[in-house]
C-alpha cells in the first residue's frame, strides 16, 4: 500500500476551535418583515406556504385523523424558517439566505414563489397533484448580474416529520 499523500499549503482554524454549532449560526438570518402563510389544499393534503423563503411549513393529511382530535393528520410543523421544507440557501448565507421574502401566488393550478437576492432571481413552482400524496417542486436561481457568478446552494428536503409522542420516534 502506497503512503498518502502529503497536503501542505492550507490554512483552517485547528480541529479542537471547529464547533458544531458553526454551521448553523452561520446558516441562521434574522426576518426583517411580517411572516404570512398561505394554505393550499388538494383531496389529499393541505399544505402552509410561507412567504419566508417561499417554503412549506405545515402539511396535513387529510385521508389520516389525528386521534385525539379527529382533524386531519398532522405530518410536518416546522418552527424554524431555516429548516421548512425546500428553503433554499446559500451555505455560507452570502448570496441567497434562506429566509429572504418571497412573494406567494398561484397561477395555472401551481404555487409560484419567487424573490431577488443580490445578483440572483430564484423561482420556486409548486405543483400539487389532486389525488395523489406529493408535491412536485421546479426550482429556478437566475443570475440576473451582468457578469459570471458562481453559487452554491442547499436545499431542505422532506424533514421536519413530527411525532406525537416519544414512542412514535421509533416508527
Amino acid at each position: 500500500r502506497p503512503p498518502a499523500p502529503e497536503v501542505t499549503g492550507i490554512r483552517g482554524p485547528a480541529p479542537s476551535a471547529i464547533k458544531e454549532s458553526e454551521p448553523s449560526q452561520i446558516a441562521q438570518s434574522k426576518i426583517s418583515f411580517e411572516e404570512k402563510e398561505s394554505a393550499f389544499e388538494t383531496d389529499k393534503y393541505i399544505i402552509v406556504i410561507s412567504n419566508v423563503g417561499g417554503s412549506i411549513k405545515e402539511i396535513r393529511l387529510k385521508d389520516y385523523d389525528n386521534l385525539k382530535s379527529k382533524e386531519p393528520l398532522e405530518l410536518v410543523r416546522i418552527k424554524n424558517p431555516n429548516d421548512y421544507i425546500f428553503a433554499v440557501s446559500d451555505p455560507l448565507a452570502r448570496a441567497l439566505p434562506a429566509t429572504i421574502e418571497y412573494d406567494v401566488d398561484k397561477k395555472d393550478g401551481m404555487i409560484i414563489c419567487s424573490a431577488r437576492a443580490g445578483d440572483f432571481e430564484v423561482t420556486k413552482k409548486y405543483l400539487l397533484h389532486n389525488s395523489k400524496q406529493y408535491i412536485e417542486l421546479q426550482l429556478f436561481i437566475k443570475n440576473i448580474s451582468g457578469s459570471n457568478r458562481e453559487l452554491s446552494y442547499l436545499i431542505i428536503g422532506g424533514a421536519g416529520v413530527t411525532e406525537a409522542s416519544d414512542q412514535d420516534k421509533r416508527f
